[in-house]
């Protein structure tokens, strides 16, 4: 639903489904979510594309691996 993506609570509506990866409280889930200062360096490294995608999601915690 629309309403839940403009809410701005989105976040804790994923993690309290099981969506996101319970595993770690949310305040760090945020914290490792950045991914600015991974982006800032894979332009600077002239990576585009899958190169580019892949750099920007190190280190950010995967979803669940709960099966819904």
């Amino acid at each position: 639903d629309q309403r839940i993506l403009e809410s701005g609570y989105l976040p804790e509506f994923l993690y309290d489904l099981k969506i996101l990866d319970t595993t770690h409280p949310l305040t760090v889930l945020r914290d490792q979510g950045h991914i600015m200062p991974a982006a800032r360096v894979a332009v600077g490294r002239g990576l585009v594309g899958p190169a580019f995608s892949r750099a920007i999601r190190q280190g950010v915690p995967p979803f669940s691996t709960i099966p819904l």
